[in-house]
């Protein structure tokens, strides 16, 4: 796990010193080592990456896109596990507006028959 981080540490930096901090591919970083967290079931500390990846797609203005309700969706998983129902259900809800609005609802149906 420790080199997986630095991995995406290198990224990270690489990313901020060629100026891509507003690019789809430096908002995901956290979005994905998040979710690396969460397959190994350690969503206490996904929830802090999830989060930063929420501000950064935020921040980026990338919340009318697929990748933003993914994310929306893994950050509401994590809350499920941690059993914050009320906060993952409003997640859940966002998720599917967002795919929804960015004309991908059968994304949305898809992720959720693989992960019921």
């Amino acid at each position: 796990m420790v080199e997986a981080e630095q991995c995406f540490n290198e990224a990270r930096e690489v990313l901020e010193e060629i100026g891509a901090t507003s690019r789809l591919e430096y908002t995901s970083l956290s979005m994905y080592f998040g979710k690396l967290l969460m397959l190994r079931s350690r969503p206490e500390e996904a929830l802090p990456h999830l989060k930063d990846a929420k501000a950064a797609f935020e921040q980026a203005a990338c919340v009318e896109t697929p990748e933003f309700a993914w994310l929306l969706m893994v950050l509401g998983r994590c809350h499920l596990q941690l059993g914050n129902t009320t906060a993952a259900m409003e997640l859940f809800a966002d998720s599917q507006s967002v795919f929804e609005r960015a004309d991908a609802g059968d994304a949305f149906a898809q992720f959720v028959l693989r992960n019921v």
